[in-house]
C-alpha cells in the first residue's frame, strides 16, 4: 500500500515477448498471460525452461511463486498462426481459466495427449482450464469465418464469465447435442459467454449496433 518495491523478475527471449494479464490465487502464487516469438525462456533463475514457437506468436500462461519461482507454464500456438492468452483467472481450488485467440489448429493440452481445437475460419475465442498443477482440464472455441476474440475472464458464483468481441454467426455452445447462436448486428459485437467450471454451457449473450 507504500508503492514500494517488493519483488521483481523477468522472463522472455530474444524475439517480441508481452503480458496481457495477472492474477493472484489463494495460495499467492501469481499467473500471467501474454505472447511470445521465437524462443522463451520463462523460468527467471538460472534454469533454463524453455519453449519455441509454433508460428509466428504463441500465447502463453505462466505460474510463478509469490517471488517469484517458476512453477509452469503453457503455450498455446499453431503452424502459421498468431495465439494470444489475453484473461485469466484462479478458482478456490487454484485451478487456472483462461481466454484469448487461436487460428487454425492448436493443441490445448501441454502433456504428450492431444486435445486440438480447429478455428472456424479467422480468429476463434476460446476457453482453457487447468488444473492448478498445469494440467490440461477443457477447453472451448466460440468462432466464425470473421475474426473472434476472447479479452477478458472472470468467476462470479462458481460460474466462468468469458467477455470478447464476434463477428457473423456464432454457436456459443460447446456440446455436439445443442446449439445456442448469436448474429452480430454489424460488423463485431460484445458476447459475454457463461460456463460452469467443467465447460458446460450455461448462457450467452450479445450487444452491438449495426455498423461495422
Amino acid at each position: 500500500s507504500t508503492g514500494n518495491l517488493m519483488d521483481s523478475w523477468k522472463w522472455g527471449g530474444t524475439g517480441s515477448d508481452r503480458c496481457f494479464s495477472i492474477t493472484g490465487d489463494a495460495a499467492n502464487n501469481v499467473l500471467v498471460t501474454g505472447r511470445f516469438t521465437g524462443t522463451c525462456d520463462f523460468d527467471p533463475s538460472a534454469n533454463v525452461t524453455s519453449s519455441v514457437t509454433n508460428g509466428a506468436e504463441d500465447g502463453y500462461v505462466v505460474k510463478f511463486s509469490n517471488t517469484g519461482v517458476y512453477a509452469w507454464h503453457v503455450t498455446l500456438g499453431s503452424a502459421g498462426g498468431n495465439e494470444e492468452c489475453l484473461g485469466v483467472v484462479t478458482d478456490a481450488s487454484n485451478d487456472v481459466y483462461v481466454t484469448g485467440s487461436f487460428l487454425n489448429t492448436v493443441d490445448f493440452d501441454p502433456s504428450a495427449s492431444t486435445n486440438t481445437l480447429i478455428s472456424a475460419g479467422g480468429f476463434d475465442a476460446y476457453v482453457a482450464k487447468y488444473s492448478n498443477a498445469g494440467l490440461y482440464q477443457w477447453a472451448i472455441a466460440n468462432g466464425s469465418t470473421g475474426a473472434d476474440n476472447g479479452t477478458s475472464i472472470a468467476l462470479l458464483n462458481n460460474e466462468v464469465v468469458a467477455l470478447g468481441n464476434y463477428n457473423a454467426t456464432v454457436d456459443f455452445d460447446p456440446s455436439s447435442t445443442a446449439t445456442y447462436t448469436l448474429l452480430s448486428g454489424g460488423g463485431s459485437d460484445v458476447f459475454i459467454g457463461k460456463y460452469s467450471t467443467a465447460g458446460a454451457f450455461l448462457s450467452a449473450i450479445s450487444m452491438g449496433g449495426s455498423t461495422a
